[in-house]
Order: C-alpha cells, then structure tokens, then sequence
C-alpha cells in the first residue's frame, strides 16, 4: 500500500497546475481570462520548455494572436521565448503557434497568460471559441489554452479562481465541477468543454451521473429544458444499456443575440456543449434545442469507430435521435420528424448526395451541404438496416441487438473498425448486406429507400421533391411525417 500511496504523491507533485480565473468588465460581463500555471516536473530530455497554442480551430480564428501578457519564469527568472508558426493545414486538426524557450529551463515554471473573450459572432461549426454568456462564459480549451508541450507531467490539477465573478458562480468542465484532476500529458486540457459563471443547474439523482448547467438567458425556459435533457439522459443510457449512466456534464451557453443552435461533443468523453442565443432564428423553436441537446449526448453512446466515419458516428446518431425520443415519450411524432426531415432535406439537395464517403471526408469542413451528407444517409442506411433486421429474425433482432456485443467489444478495450460492423453485417444478413452497405455508404452509388415504418410506428414515409441546393434541377426524396388518424395508441404522449 505504501508503494501505491508513494505513487500517487510523486504523481501529485509532477502535476500540471492550472488555475483560470474569469475577469469582469464594468458592464458585468467576462470581458477575458487570466490563466495562471504551474508545471512541477522536468520537460523530455531536459530540453528548454516549449509551450503551444493553437492558431485557429475551424471557425474560430486568431486563438494565438489573442494571448497577451504572456510571462515566464523560473528559478533563474524571466524565461526569454521564441515563436514558430505551423504552416497551415488543410484537415479539419488545427495548427499550432510553438513558444521556446531561448536557455535551458528548471522546474517549477510559472506561467501566466490573459486571453479576451471572442465576440459574439454568428457562426457555423462547432462552439469552440470562447464566449460571453450573459454574466458567465463557455467555449472549449483548445480556444483560449496555451500548455506546455515537452513536458513529462501527466496529470493536471485545475481549478478555478472565481473572486471576480458573482458569488454564486460555477466553474465546470468536460472532468467535472470546481477542482479536477485531468489525466495524460497537458494537450488533454485543449479537448475540454469549459463553462464559468452564474449558471442554473440540474443535478440527476444517483444512480444516473448527469448535470446540466446554462449561463446566459435563452429563448426558452432553462430550467425546464435540463430537466428534459436529464430525462432524455436515462432514456438513452437505458436502450444502449452497455455503459449504464456514466458521469456526464451537459453545458449550454445562452450567448447575445439570434442563434445558429450549434452543439458539439467529443464522443465517449462524457460532455457537451450547446449554443444557443437569446432569440431564435427563424424555424427554430423548443424542440429544434431538444433534438439539438439529444443528438449531442447520444454521442456518449454511439461513440467512434476506428480512422472516424461520419456514416457511423453522424448516421447512427441522427437515426437514434429519429426514433428513441419518440419511442421514450419524450417528443411527439410531429417533433422527431422534424429534425430528421430537415437533415433528410439537407441530403437530398447536396450536390455530394452520390459522392464516396472518402470524397465527403476529403472536403472542406465548412462545405456543409457536403459535409453532412452522412448524416442523411447513414440515418437512412440504419432504419433500412434495423428493418432488415427484424424482418429476417421475425422482430426477435434488432439493430440495437446486433450492435451491442460491438459496443460492448469497444468499451473493453478491443476497439471498433469498419471490418467489425462488416462482420456483424455477414452475421446477421449474408455477404449480400455488406455489398449493399458498400454500395449504399461507402461508395455512395445506390439509392437508399426504407420502409414506411423504418423510423417507427408512428411514422409514414412520403414520396416529395425539393428544390436543389445550387438552384438547378429539383430533386425527389422521402421525408416521414406522423401517421395521424389511425395511429397506433403508442403514438399518444402520456
């Protein structure tokens, strides 16, 4: 035992300390951030630190340019740095602004940096900057973090200086509340969710891990809307079953302002965050939020599967948000197909409706008519596929059935790769399904046409042709509306 405890104690003090500390403008509003580290261990090799920040991640530009104020020091004291730009990349990974130290360097090093808070900005893609939501802020680290990157450390300790916010401010992350210990090299702190402020909170009893918290003033009842996304929690964590209720932080930032409604969540790592504002754009309402708050935590469960493919990760989400709600209760018929119809529409228009999954990856990420064609396609491919499924086991399988020994596989630890859902497919259906899997996702050359009742009981499909997304020829497609009069009794919310 005293082996262990000695462990953990030189672990302890090896650590990374981070402390970020919100600061307020005279309006009340966090007007920046100052950002205090402390690296106790040795960096690789005994070479000078070298610190890192990124330049830009996607939509959000300037990151490095933005850190002022920038001091470090060790026994010796001021640490002189030089910088080096990455060149730019083309992939959706971010390129980096390296700082180096110009002399060797002794642990303990201090390190201390200011960042402002982004504007407030309409933008697409994922929320990761950092942003003012009413008297809080939330974004992601990799939009405000500058972290050593040759050190040996791995662990970080952060924790939150909140003396200038409201006294009854929260400090959250993707690890948890207040203090946390983050384990693996410092560059784990750029994948966090970060939210701080004066936030509403929902706390789901044991033995679920869920809470909720939302800074800022939102179109819609705040209060309300965490004790729906608690719910909806259970509900997903109950059909999947394979991880049971792990610890989850959903974070919503309410930022000034109509908003695009975007959300992000890094899959299987037990956080999200939601961008809302304080008005809605137009065909926004109560439920675009939900379904935007649902589709972000199933990813929790669906997770990744080995090189990522937005077929399964995006696909395999979008169909589970089409149906479980409505299976749970949770929304009406008339509200689940609302967001499926509007990704249906999204594909159907694309002019990368036909494309490969490879030419799709290959794009640009904010070409968005062709990225999310596997959202629409791949929620079509696992409706056809569930039905497939239970026509043949005359409904004693289902898609849900033949997944899970995969999920299970991969929370184990033997990983998930597209040769192991081909397996299942031969399994389960014959050579013939992984032909058709070939030919309808991966190569993108064969149309995909459920069932009516692929997306659930409650649901028709419906033959409709939309105009096409760069104004030339109108497209025909399927989109699935409630069944209506006749409806079977499931279909009726309690």
């Amino acid at each position: 035992m005293s082996l262990g405890r000695n462990a953990g104690l030189a672990q302890e003090a090896s650590a990374l300390v981070v402390v970020v500390k919100p600061v307020r403008a005279a309006d009340g509003t966090v007007s920046a951030l100052e950002i205090r580290e402390q690296l106790q261990s040795s960096t690789r090799d005994g070479a000078p630190l070298s610190l890192k920040a990124a330049l830009s991640a996607i939509t959000v530009k300037h990151i490095a340019d933005s850190i002022t104020n920038l001091q470090v020091t060790d026994a010796q004291g001021s640490v002189p740095l030089t910088t080096t730009d990455d060149p730019p990349v083309t992939s959706d990974d971010s390129a980096y602004r390296h700082w180096k130290a110009t002399r060797q360097t002794n642990s303990p090093i201090a390190i201390s940096y200011r960042f402002p808070t982004n504007p407030t900005v309409a933008r697409r893609g994922p929320p990761l900057g950092m942003e003012r939501a009413g008297q809080g802020v939330a974004g992601s680290g990799i939009g405000f973090f500058l972290l050593p990157e040759n050190s040996t450390s791995e662990t970080t300790r952060l924790s939150w200086d909140l003396s200038d916010m409201p006294t009854d401010s929260v400090g959250v992350t993707t690890a948890g509340g207040g203090q946390v210990n983050i384990a693996g090299p410092p560059s784990e702190l750029f994948k966090l969710w970060v939210l701080a402020g004066p936030a509403l909170a929902v706390h789901a009893p044991p033995p679920s891990g869920f809470s909720a918290y939302l800074v800022g003033t939102p179109p819609f009842d705040g209060t309300e809307m965490l004790k729906w996304a608690s719910k909806a929690y259970s509900s997903i964590g109950s059909s999947f079953q394979y991880m049971g209720l792990p610890k989850y932080n959903l974070m919503i930032r309410a930022l000034d302002g109509e908003s695009l409604g975007t959300g992000t969540a890094g899959e299987g790592r037990g956080a999200s965050l939601i961008n809302v504002g304080k008005t809605y754009w137009p065909d926004q309402d109560r439920t675009y939020f939900r379904n935007t708050i649902f589709h972000e935590m199933t990813h929790q469960w669906v997770g990744l599967i080995k090189d990522r493919a937005s077929w399964y990760e995006e696909g395999l989400t979008v169909y589970v948000t089409a149906t479980l709600p409505c299976e749970s209760h949770l929304l009406s018929p008339a509200e689940c197909a609302d967001d499926l119809n509007r990704t249906l529409e999204s594909y159907y228009t694309s002019e990368g409706r036909n494309w490969s999954q490879q030419k799709i990856t290959d794009s640009p990420f904010l070409n968005e008519g062709v990225r999310d064609v596997p959202y629409g396609r791949g929620a079509l491919y696992f409706a056809n596929l569930n039905s497939q499924l239970l026509t043949k086991s005359h409904g004693r399988r289902d898609l849900e059935t033949a997944l899970h020994p995969l999920l299970v596989a991969r929370r184990d630890g033997s990983g998930l790769d597209q040769a192991d859902f081909e397996a299942m497919l031969r399994r389960e259906l014959g050579r013939v399904a992984v032909t058709e899997f070939h030919e309808e996702v991966i190569d993108g050359t064969k149309e995909i046409v459920p069932p009516s009742n692929a997306f659930g009981p409650c649901l028709m499909r419906v033959r409709v042709t939309f105009p096409s997304e760069k104004g030339g020829n109108s497209v025909n497609g399927y989109v699935w509306h409630p069944i209506g009069k006749g409806a079977p009794a499931l279909c009726n919310i309690p």
